[in-house]
């Protein structure tokens, strides 16, 4: 960091997060998925992996008995 607490470097990441194409599935949607992935899924840790009924497997992350962010993947690996 500089001075002033800025980032001054970007950190390299083995793997892109994840996107979704919002003229394919609306926010609505991938929210609903998400719900239904985390009632379906399974703790590991502070993950969450669960997938919906329509196939799409979602991961989240368990802080202080909250879920803090959610998103779609591919695999749980």
């Amino acid at each position: 960091m500089e001075k002033k607490g800025f980032l001054d470097e970007y950190k390299i990441i083995k793997s892109p997060k994840t996107v979704y194409d919002p003229s394919k599935y609306s926010n609505e949607e991938m929210y609903q998925w998400g719900l239904e992935a985390k009632t379906n899924g399974y703790l590991d840790g502070y993950l969450i992996c669960g997938e919906a009924s329509n196939g799409m497997k979602f991961m989240g992350y368990f802080r202080n008995g909250k879920i803090t962010n959610f998103h779609p993947v591919t695999s749980f690996d």
